[in-house]
Formats: C-alpha cells, structure tokens, sequence
C-alpha cells in the first residue's frame, strides 16, 4: 500500500472562506485556535519551529493549512498565505503545500493558482456521498460537485485526500458504508476517518437535544469505521487518520457522539481480533490453551488495552486459554495459532 512520508507543519485557518455553518461544525475547538487569523509570522515562526523538530527528517516536510475553505478565501488572503508559503519552499525550510476546502469551491483557475504557488495537495471535506446526509448537515453541495472535484484533482498533477465523517444525522449503516465504496471508487491519494461528535453549540447539539438526530454508539462507530478501512485498503487507499486530535477543549464541548482519544487503535485492534477470531475457529482445540502469533509491531493491538482483546476471546470461546507472542514470520494483520 501507497504510504504517504511526508512531514506535515499545520497551520489552522478555522472558518475562513466558509460561506455555510455545517450542523456539526466549530472549528475554533476542533483545531485549537481562537478566532484571530494567523499572519505570515506566526506561519513563518511555526515553521522554523517544527523545521528544528524535525532536523534529522530525510523525507519532504509540507506546509498545510487546515480548517476554513481555502479556495473560497478573498483573493487577497490566498495570496498572503500562499506567498509566505512559497518563500518557504525558497529557502528550503519546506518543500511542499498543502491546503483543504470544499468540493463545490474547486476549478480549474483555481487548481492553476495553487499549483503555481506550489502546492502539491489538496483534502476535500466530502464527508458523505449521500445528497440527504449533505442537505439535512447544511454542507450546501452536492454529492455530485465531489464526483466532479475528485475527477478534476485526478487529472492534474496535484494529490487529493478525502475526509469524510460517518455517523451524521441522517446516515445510516449503508449510507456510511457506500460513502466509503464510493469514496474509493474516486481514487484519492487517503482518506481521514472523523466520526461525528456532537460539540455544544452547534446546529447537531439542538438535533440531539430534541430527539432529531441520535449518534451512533462508540462500538457501533468501530465496527462501522472497521468496515471502511478494509474498503480502503482494499483498494491500496491509505487511511492516514481515525478521529479528531484529543484535546482538553474538546473533550469539554463533546455533547455526545462515538468520542475515544485512540478511536484509531480500537478499530484496528477490533479488526485483528476479528482475524484472531477467525483463526482460532478453525483450531480443533475445544479446551486447553491457544497461542496466537503475530507480527511484533501487533503486538499490542492483538493484546488489547487492558488484555480486552484477550478476555474477549476467552468470553466467547469458555474454558480456553489464550496467550499472544510475537512473531517477525508472521505478516502483519495476519496471525498464526497453535494449540497447547
């Protein structure tokens, strides 16, 4: 699978360019930053920071700007950012850009604009690829503008990566699996997973709080997210996040919603427990003890947080035991079991 090594240097923008306020949506708190717009000199100090973080890096490092719609920025304020960026690619302090928006706010002036200034990447929040979900969420496009976008970023030379966010209201367990299958039929360069979290203040809290829109529980998040990354990686699409950073602002306006700090770590430990499972049923071993090998960097996923991966096997299969050993044969996300 295509691994995408690359360091990213964020630069948040939250809200900036946005002409719609989503149901779900306060960036202020998801990325951390107040309302006040970043200048070139906090870009320029962040940069220089995360450059001597990062000294012995040997890959290319990216300037990103997170958050807001950045092809709907005033003309003006494109240019500040992306100027200070392309001085940056100058004096080698970066090497690439990186910039996020909508679906509805990319054409070909626009990529041109972005290309000449070097940027080399550009994440659509396409969130769902059902028109209901979009039209109840207040996106304010079309599943159809993301179609169109994505076949557009797919013919010039720049990388697209898609952010969708399962669970929001209207959505149901198909409507999230097929925007993961159609999401993959578009052929991003990855994909981030957000799960919808229901943060105070925003259109989502008042669905909730009326009985509108109820959020998937976080198990049923896992197992739904689980399915995504296997259509994903089925398709060699890398699945480069799970879930928003943790923070303590956040975690202070979670209303409710499918919210873990490691939601990321839970899927992938429920995806190897699956393998495990599978492999065990196919042991003779009614009783005794089972050994599971697997790859050392799985070591802990297999194991569990709190050995939960192992007291869910010994839960389902009463009067076994069950122990988990590394194993550099053993490829990872596969297992190998021998009974004892």
């Amino acid at each position: 699978m295509k691994k995408l090594k690359r360091f990213i240097i964020p630069i948040f923008i939250p809200h900036e360019g946005c002409r719609f306020r989503c149901v779900f949506c306060d960036q202020h708190i998801v990325t951390g930053r107040g309302a006040s717009p970043v200048t070139s000199e906090e870009i320029r100090e962040t940069a220089l920071q995360y450059r001597m973080t990062s000294a012995h890096w040997a890959g290319e490092r990216e300037l990103a700007f997170f958050g807001g719609s950045f092809t709907m920025l005033a003309r003006e304020r494109q240019d500040e950012l992306l100027a200070v960026g392309a001085e940056l690619i100058r004096e080698g302090i970066v090497d690439t850009l990186r910039v996020s928006t909508r679906p509805d706010a990319v054409d070909e002036t626009a990529l041109d604009r972005l290309i000449e200034f070097g940027v080399r990447t550009v994440e659509i929040g396409v969130q769902t690829m059902n028109d209901h979900v979009l039209k109840v969420s207040r996106r304010g496009h079309t599943v159809s503008d993301c179609v169109k976008t994505a076949q557009l970023l797919s013919k010039r030379d720049i990388e697209w990566i898609a952010q969708i966010m399962p669970g929001l209201p209207g959505d149901t367990d198909e409507t999230m699996i097929q925007t993961a299958r159609q999401v993959a039929d578009l052929l991003p360069g990855g994909v981030r997973i957000y799960p919808a979290l229901t943060l105070s203040g925003t259109g989502m809290e008042d669905m909730f709080r009326t009985g509108v829109y109820s959020p998937p529980s976080l198990d049923h998040a896992i197992d739904i997210v689980k399915e995504m990354t296997i259509i994903f990686e089925s398709r060699l699409i890398p699945v480069i996040r799970i879930g928003l950073c943790p923070s303590i602002e956040l975690e202070k306006r979670i209303v409710a919603g499918p919210y873990h700090p490691a939601i990321g770590c839970l899927v992938y430990e429920a995806r190897l427990l699956d393998t495990m499972i599978g492999a065990v049923n196919k042991t003779e071993e009614p009783s005794g003890k089972t050994v599971i090998y697997v790859n050392p960097r799985d070591l802990s996923r297999a194991v569990g947080a709190g050995r939960s991966s192992i007291k869910k096997l010994e839960q389902r299969y009463p009067g076994r035991r069950f122990d988990v050993m590394a194993d550099h044969s053993v490829d990872r996300g596969r297992v190998r079991t021998i009974g004892i």
